[in-house]
Formats: structure tokens, sequence, C-alpha cells
């Protein structure tokens, strides 16, 4: 980030955001909690946040083996009281891949850390809820439009993902879900 910073001076150091979906969920969690001097807005979708309740294969192809609680030190809830930047945390009512518990278990997590955060539990939506959901895409916008340019969405503005971004968007999560 300061390099890039460095190199393009219309970058500001002070308003980094990160966005990720399923285990990409997970890690802009954990950027959240360990990097806040580094990411100061979060969106999270779908994250897989404790190793422990998610799929076995997945994990020790990822992970590694669940050795002496290697898979204990990577559950977030555990560090919520770290968090100090914005977090939208957001799951599919339908998740077939990650369930929705993950996030309900962070979300307490959280609340019991006293650390304020916002979260959408999305009717009707699945894992791929960014690719198929209008109103995802539309909240990821305007959340760091507004925690990281402080400006409020233009009045009747609607964003949703052309055909083209759509379709990279699926190629590369296609490729994710090769290990299945």
């Amino acid at each position: 980030i300061d390099q890039l910073c460095h190199r393009f001076h219309f970058l500001d150091r002070t308003r980094v955001g990160i966005l990720g979906s399923s285990a990409g969920g997970a890690v802009a969690v954990h950027a959240l909690l360990a990097y806040p001097e580094v990411f100061h807005v979060g969106i999270a979708l779908c994250g897989p946040y404790d190793p422990a309740d998610y799929l076995c294969g997945w994990m020790l192809k990822y992970v590694g083996p669940d050795v002496d609680g290697r898979w204990d030190g990577q559950a977030l809830g555990r560090r919520a009281g770290q968090l100090r930047g914005r977090l939208l945390l957001m799951h599919g009512e339908l998740d077939d891949n990650v369930h929705p518990s993950h996030t309900m278990r962070l979300a307490a997590a959280l609340i019991e850390a006293r650390k304020p955060f916002d979260m959408r539990l999305v009717p009707g939506e699945g894992h791929m809820l960014q690719l198929t959901s209008p109103f995802v895409q539309q909240s990821i916008w305007n959340y760091f439009l507004t925690h990281l340019r402080g400006e409020q969405p233009p009045s009747g503005f609607v964003l949703r993902y052309g055909p083209d971004e759509l379709s990279v968007l699926a190629r590369v999560n296609g490729r994710e879900a090769l290990w299945l």
C-alpha cells in the first residue's frame, strides 16, 4: 500500500478498503483485525470465519491438519475485540457452501466485544450473492462510498455489474470451486 501510494499520488493511504467473498471474506475480516493501520473499511461476504466449522477437505488443503489447535487459532470470533475499522458482514440466507451461522457467530462475538459493525442477511440468496444480487452489488458500492469517501450515494444512482464484469467474476469463482 505504501509503495502504491508513493507511486500514485492520487491514492490516499488513510482510506483503504478490502472486499472478500467466501474464504476472501474471512481474509477481509482478518485484514481489518490484524492490520487496522492499513485497512479502514472491510466488506466480508459469506466467509468461513471459524475453520473448525467448515468443510474439512478445504481446511486440510489450505490450512493443514488440525494439529495442536491450529484451526482454533484462526477462529476470527476470538479476535473480535481487535476490530477498529468499519465492517459490513453480508451472507445469503440460502448459502449451501458456508452456512450463515458463520456470520451469525462472528456477529455475536463482535457484539460481545462491543464492537460496532453492520450486517445484512440477504433473503433468497446463496453463496454467490455478489454475482446474483443487484442489492448486494449496490450495497458494496454504497458502503465504500460512504465510509471511505465520506459521501452519500447519489440519489437515484443504480449500480449493476455488466455482463463483462460478471463473466470475469464467474470465471474466478469457478476456478476457486474446483477443489470440490
